[in-house]
């Protein structure tokens, strides 16, 4: 039998942000989580959900270019899920706080998925329980 090495549960994610305090207030609404700073770190809290968001290095920032609407980054081989209870609710707040819902949706194991792009370009997706 295979040990147990890790409770994902208890996971978090980390996102680096040429504007985190922007970033930020995006998961926050979009995530219907609580907004925390600690240390210079910037915490958004939810249910389940624990993602960090922290200030790029000025050396490296300063050779990044946001631009309205942003280029969207999906050549990376990561993608965070952030699981929400209600995903129109969700989308409904990505949009509002500056973000793009994508076309790209689908039913997964119980839940339903939408990918969403936020203010910086990074491609994120959202989940729900399926209603159905």
């Amino acid at each position: 039998m295979r040990e147990v090495t890790c409770a994902m549960a208890n996971s978090a994610t980390a996102l680096f942000a040429k504007f985190p305090d922007k970033l930020a207030s995006f998961y926050e609404a979009v995530l219907s989580a609580e907004l925390t700073q600690q240390e210079g770190v910037l915490q958004v809290l939810n249910d389940g959900t624990e993602l960090l968001i922290l200030s790029i290095p000025a050396e490296i920032s300063d050779e990044i270019n946001i631009s309205t609407p942003p280029t969207v980054r999906e050549d990376v081989a990561f993608k965070p899920i952030f699981e929400v209870t209600n995903l129109n609710l969700a989308t409904v707040a990505a949009e509002s706080a500056g973000g793009t819902v994508t076309p790209r949706s689908f039913r997964f194991n119980g839940f339903d998925h939408v990918d969403i792009v936020d203010i910086e370009g990074n491609v994120v997706q959202l989940r729900a329980r399926s209603l159905s």
